[in-house]
């Protein structure tokens, strides 16, 4: 067999095993730094707790630098890198452990941070970010292509965890989180992950 055919097939494996080993969009594991589509909280973020039949123990609570928050009567708590949900979970727990018998807990964003533009737009900068925002829509507040960006792309890079990683994407819809870094540019034939 000609080295070269060879070559394509070993290529065509790794390729295959790379897909299914790290999937468009997989669940975030801090530890190994992989991608997520959730957003995790980290320091600055600021949250609303609320603690059914506790309005005391309700309330915003800001992420402190060490990745807790100080919930009234069960002290620090830690959610950084970890979704609401999971933070809810966590708050819960810490008032079960001697305080409520049950707590209902939720909580919620109360306020975002900014993600930021970076590359072929007219005006990039930082920007605040509003839920359910997409590239596009990143693209148009900051004031549209600086050029004509036929074959444009964009790369955004987020903190999944303890990393930060970098990932490519068509100029479509597209989730951004708050704190991402979105760099459009262009003249690609084609995009990666």
């Amino acid at each position: 067999m000609p080295v070269y055919p060879r070559f394509r097939l070993i290529r065509l494996a790794v390729l295959l095993l790379t897909a299914l080993l790290c999937g468009p969009a997989m669940p975030l594991h801090a530890q190994t730094g992989t991608w997520t589509d959730d957003y995790l909280l980290v320091p600055g973020d600021e949250i609303a707790l609320y603690v059914m039949g506790e309005n005391d123990l309700s309330g915003p609570l800001r992420v402190n630098a060490d990745g807790s928050v100080i919930v009234p009567l069960a002290g620090p708590v830690a959610v950084a890198n970890l979704n609401t949900g999971d933070a809810a979970a966590a708050v819960a727990d810490a008032l079960r452990d001697g305080y409520l018998k049950e707590p209902r807990v939720s909580v919620a964003m109360n306020a975002y941070r900014p993600f930021y533009i970076v590359g072929g737009v007219k005006t990039p900068g930082e920007y605040p970010y509003r839920e359910d925002l997409t590239i596009l829509q990143a693209v148009s507040m900051g004031g549209g292509f600086a050029r004509s960006e036929r074959g444009a792309y964009a790369e955004i890079t987020r903190r999944c965890g303890d990393y930060d990683i970098t990932r490519t994407f068509p100029l479509d819809g597209t989730r951004l989180l708050p704190g991402d870094v979105l760099r459009v540019t262009g003249n690609r034939s084609r995009y990666h992950d």
